[in-house]
């Protein structure tokens, strides 16, 4: 579970931007999760370009 609370609005454009349709009626192998450098990329893109900072508390 995530909950993210963003303020002022924007991130979300961060999400759409790297975001990717998952068809829930295929199979678990026809939706692989994301590459390590596929995670990179968008970190990258997150903190560039729309000042997203990650944090796991």
């Amino acid at each position: 579970m995530l909950l993210m609370i963003a303020t002022p609005s924007g991130p979300e454009q961060f999400f759409a931007e790297v975001g990717q349709l998952v068809n829930p009626e295929q199979e678990r192998n026809e939706n692989p999760p994301p590459s390590p450098g596929d995670i990179e990329k968008a970190i990258e893109i997150a903190l560039t370009k729309y000042g997203i900072k990650f944090s796991l508390s």
